[in-house]
């Protein structure tokens, strides 16, 4: 749901502090003076940022750690920066929402102790940019990208901690694009996508600290498709944990990505271009998941299917080398070594 401006004056002041410390029942610091009301109306500073994102469109937040009983919500063309020393944590919900055109936040820590950090709520040409979000003990989600109308947004050097999931796309997110999202300790997934359209994930990796075995690289579900994957890296260390896992609803989806887990991938989708490069599954001839070849001979049979009659005599050929192809992927599950075929 959308809050409207009037929505979100109502809600302050909020509870925000600058906290020296957040263990040990240390004092409060004072408030920045940078940040301090310059009215004599005695205007509280937390007004005062929302005074800079209505007036110039960015808001300026020092070094400090601030708690948030309401969140930092983003309306169109506005800009929230923090210094990288700076930490917004909410409390009982996220640390900021963005639900304007070209609403953006950069830089700091953003955290939440429960549900949701970062929430991407029916936005175009949005913005996260050189931040960490953390969550609390791998529960919630790192950044929910939810719509509908959520468009042409871009997350960009993103450091995700301590959350089940870490990027969720749902409800309609369609052709968002990420470069560089990096997770550690992460719960379930690391990549979500669920009723997601067209959006491209550009690098980034799952690293194997702290991630809970069982967790899933990208999981895709729900009928989404003309999704693309290029390149993500996933060690997750779980002998439970799966890169890939595509439900039948799934289609026409891009996968080429590094794996290092070690249960095998799940692929349920159709029309899917899938390439797993690792050591858990080679092929003869390299690196390339046999997937790939089954997924490619099956367009061409249909594509035959479709062709004039002159053309379906490679059909034949074509089926024995989906056979062959299929007889070899057994061996990998089965556990057994490549044999001549």
């Amino acid at each position: 749901m959308l809050l409207s401006r009037s929505t979100r004056t109502q809600s302050r002041p909020f509870a925000l502090f600058a906290v020296a410390a957040l263990l040990g029942g240390a004092a409060l610091a004072p408030v920045p003076a940078s940040l301090r009301a310059q009215s004599r109306d005695e205007m509280n500073w937390q007004d005062r940022v929302y005074k800079d994102l209505s007036e110039q469109g960015v808001a300026r937040i020092p070094a400090g750690t601030y708690r948030l009983d309401v969140p930092f919500v983003l309306d169109q063309n506005e800009r929230l920066e923090l210094s990288p020393k700076t930490t917004l944590i909410g409390v009982g919900g996220p640390a900021v929402i963005l639900q304007g055109r070209r609403s953006a936040v950069s830089g700091g820590t953003l955290k939440s102790d429960s549900g949701v950090v970062v929430h991407v709520s029916q936005c175009l040409f949005w913005s996260v940019e050189d931040c960490v979000i953390e969550g609390a003990k791998q529960s919630g989600v790192g950044l929910l990208v939810e719509g509908p109308i959520c468009y042409f947004g871009q997350a960009s050097n993103v450091e995700i901690r301590d959350v089940a999931v870490a990027v969720s796309l749902t409800n309609d997110a369609n052709a968002n694009e990420f470069f560089h999202v990096v997770g550690f300790n992460i719960g379930t997934h690391f990549w979500k996508l669920d009723r997601a359209y067209a959006n491209k994930v550009f690098g980034g990796f799952c690293h194997g600290s702290g991630t809970r075995d069982g967790a899933t690289g990208v999981a895709v579900t729900n009928g989404s498709m003309y999704n693309g994957v290029y390149g993500l890296g996933f060690e997750p260390g779980g002998k439970n944990c799966r890169f890939l896992d595509t439900d039948p609803s799934s289609r026409r989806n891009q996968f080429i990505v590094q794996n290092n887990s070690v249960a095998g991938p799940r692929l349920q989708g159709r029309e899917d271009f899938v390439i797993l490069s690792g050591d858990q599954l080679r092929t003869p001839g390299g690196n390339v998941h046999l997937s790939t070849h089954i997924n490619a001979i099956e367009t061409k049979v249909k594509g035959v299917e479709k062709s004039s009659e002159q053309d379906k005599a490679g059909r034949v050929d074509l089926e024995k080398e989906l056979a062959k192809l299929q007889k070899a992927i057994d061996y990998v599950y089965n556990g057994a070594r490549f044999k001549k075929w």
